[in-house]
């Protein structure tokens, strides 16, 4: 797994990918295990996500949607994938 935040960002959004597998698989896989979160190619994200080298990341808010619980599952989630 990759966090693809740059340097120094401060924000209740995690962005990350998992080598080898696309975020939407990781989204329904996190889905499987009742945790909502998205996958992001949007088009207003494309100057950060074109810097970052890559077109579409999995996005984590646990600020406002995710519990404690839910990251700890999403933990086991990925390291499944």
């Amino acid at each position: 797994m990759s966090v693809q935040e740059t340097p120094g960002a401060c924000s209740g959004i995690v962005t990350f990918l998992v080598n080898g597998v696309a975020p939407a698989d990781i989204v329904a896989a996190a889905a499987v295990a009742g945790i909502n979160m998205n996958a992001s190619s949007a088009t207003w994200a494309r100057l950060d996500l074109d810097a970052r080298g890559v077109t579409e990341v999995a996005r984590v808010a646990p600020h406002v949607y995710n519990t404690e619980e839910e990251l700890d599952r999403l933990l086991v989630v990925i390291d499944a994938l």
